[in-house]
């Protein structure tokens, strides 16, 4: 008799510690089916389509060479997983479990389930120690936050991270559009415009992107709403090319719609701003240009291994671009020097108060560092 097992939850989003049960599970039974809940009372974070597809790629399903033969998603919309079971002919429900608080909600789900199918066993499967902090739901309270993309890393298989990035800036974007009136073909231009300009690059990238995001957010609190969406216009097309006059002509051109209609010309001279330039810095009138320029800058006030590591991607960026060693450590310390040189790095009080001290150390240790390169001490 083959042995045929379910595994059902929501995914919202699938973890590493999900992988791990079905890993397991495809070793243990002749068949595993990965069931999606869907349920239309429950209100989730990620829509069913999405959930879907960030299970295929975590399962190896969109190369060609899934992960385990053996394994199957479905979808189970407003139905109970013991009769799914019975409809599928699977005889066993695996479940699993981190701690006695998941140990005592899946005991009363176990006697619902008994009820409704007696023929099908359920079996636990303890999470491994290293996954006991890993849950959907943790996963999805660190979103937003200053460095969210990458303190998730470790709970979430590398397809499903890079889906979620995509598809929390397609979010943002969307919500930005309509916001400002535009048509939703309007969106996807813009949207393509951006993926096919951010995608492959080592620091202006998502990344670089969720991070502007995640400080407009926290420091938007000192800004009129309505000066926010012009910002967060800019923020989205101010690296979309290596030239901040080429990207504000890009966005200018695009930026045609609804309440920006009269205000493109404001959203390019923000972007002109993330040149940094003294003269730009020195425009201390204008709040929104010390605003943006800041949160451009962030990163150089970042903790030292999350610098070393941005210097890292700086630097492969460049190259990517037919930049010589020579001629990247000769601009990189022009840059430095320029900004060492400044009263402020930070054109915004309250980012400076928050960094201003750490960016000026990362940027005297990597001058330290690079000018020994260059003198060839390593």
């Amino acid at each position: 008799m083959e042995r045929k097992a379910i595994y059902a939850g929501s995914f919202d989003p699938p973890t590493i510690g999900h992988l791990n049960v079905i890993d397991r599970a495809a070793k243990m039974f002749d068949k595993v089916y990965v069931v999606i809940g869907d349920n239309s009372q429950k209100k989730t974070y990620l829509d069913l389509t999405t959930r879907k597809f960030m299970l295929m790629g975590m399962l190896d399903f969109l190369d060609g060479k899934p992960r385990h033969s053996n394994v199957k998603i479905k979808i189970a919309s407003n139905q109970y997983i013991a009769h799914v079971a019975k409809r599928l002919g699977a005889n066993f429900l695996v479940r699993g479990l981190r701690d006695t608080i998941d140990y005592s909600y899946e005991h009363n789900v176990f006697q619902v389930n008994k009820r409704l199918a007696p023929s099908v066993e359920t079996v636990y499967l303890m999470c491994d120690s290293s996954d006991q902090l890993v849950s959907s739901s943790i996963v999805k309270a660190m979103i937003g936050f200053i460095g969210w993309s990458k303190a998730i890393t470790d709970k979430l298989h590398p397809a499903v991270l890079g889906d979620l990035k995509v598809w929390w800036l397609r979010k943002r974007l969307k919500d930005l559009h309509e916001r400002g009136r535009c048509s939703l073909g309007h969106y996807e231009n813009t949207w393509e415009v951006i993926n096919e300009n951010y995608r492959n690059r080592a620091y202006h990238n998502f990344d670089h992107l969720i991070e502007c995001f995640a400080w407009l957010d926290k420091m938007a609190i000192s800004l009129k709403p309505y000066k926010k969406d012009p910002i967060e216009y800019a923020l989205w097309f101010h690296d979309v090319k290596d030239d901040v006059n080429e990207s504000a002509k890009l966005a200018i051109s695009l930026l045609s719609w609804g309440s920006t209609k009269n205000d493109t010309k404001g959203i390019g001279e923000l972007i002109q701003s993330t040149n940094h330039s003294q003269e730009v810095h020195g425009r201390g009138f204008m709040v929104e240009y010390g605003f943006i320029a800041s949160v451009d800058l962030a990163i150089l006030g970042s903790l030292p291994d999350d610098y070393l590591e941005y210097t890292a991607n700086v630097r492969e960026e460049c190259l990517q671009k037919g930049c010589s060693p020579e001629e990247w450590i000769k601009g990189r310390l022009e840059f430095i020097d320029d900004f060492l040189a400044r009263e402020h790095i930070y054109p915004n009080e309250e980012m400076r108060r928050e960094l201003e001290n750490q960016a000026r150390s990362n940027l005297e240790e990597e001058y330290v560092r690079l000018t020994n390169k260059r003198n060839g001490d390593h």
